[in-house]
């Protein structure tokens, strides 16, 4: 194939920045894998969640609807599970995880959750994280012990404070989006020492000549990819960004 050159090539240059550093998103997004075991997902005892079968075991949950209302208005998010819940630590407020730090965590409304999982959230609440809740669990997986575990799920759920506004939930939590989306732009960033790392991509039909990033700085590096070309980039600042 005459072209894959170039393709691995363009491949290389991105990877030689995106392995660097560490993920920099401020929002992690808890998925509800036990409302997905729990449907009935066309009565089929051996369900392949595959990539080309989204409309028949994703597209249509409450994870998949807040993770795309968080990416169209710039938020950027990491996913997680109950056993990464199991390890989180609260340091100053702010979520900590072996993979990066964090602002907010984000709970969509959802059918079914593991009491320990529940106990851990309330416990990471007192202790000062952000738990934005946007509903709460009705019941626990399983049928062991289900009327003990139930009620004990009530009385943790019947204080729990549901956020009707995610975006202003976040806003008090000090995270940040990124403005660029409005223009059509998508984004990866990462945090190198203290530096920013974007890869931005335009699949808009139009150039753009001007990108706006929710941070200030001195100096922008701007490096292309597809040919190595490196240059710095005019910058205005304003209230921040």
């Amino acid at each position: 194939w005459e072209d894959a050159s170039g393709l691995f090539s363009y491949i290389s240059n991105c990877q030689s920045f995106l392995q660097l550093g560490k993920p920099d998103n401020e929002v992690l997004l808890y998925y509800p894998i036990y409302d997905s075991w729990d449907s009935y997902l066309k009565g089929d005892l051996f369900f392949q969640f595959k990539i080309h079968s989204l409309d028949e075991w994703l597209t249509n949950t409450n994870f998949y609807k807040t993770n795309k209302e968080l990416t169209e208005k710039g938020y950027a998010a990491d996913y997680l599970s109950d056993r990464f819940i199991e390890q989180i630590e609260v340091k100053e407020g702010k979520i900590v995880l072996p993979g990066g730090v964090y602002k907010a965590l984000v709970v969509p409304d959802c059918k079914l959750m593991p009491l320990k999982t529940l106990q851990k959230l309330r416990n990471l609440q007192k202790q000062g994280a952000h738990i934005i809740f946007q509903g709460v669990p009705k019941s626990i997986p399983g049928y062991y012990g289900v009327e003990e575990q139930e009620q004990k799920l009530k009385t943790l759920t019947k204080d729990i404070n549901i956020e009707n506004s995610l975006f202003d939930a976040l806003t008090n939590s000090n995270v940040r989006n990124e403005n660029l989306v409005e223009t059509g732009l998508k984004y990866i960033r990462r945090d190198l020492d203290g530096e920013k790392i974007y890869y931005v991509v335009n699949h808009t039909a139009e150039a753009k000549d001007e990108v706006l990033f929710n941070f200030s700085t001195e100096q922008v590096t701007i490096y292309n990819p597809l040919n190595g070309d490196v240059g710095k980039a005019k910058i205005t600042s304003e209230a921040d960004k």
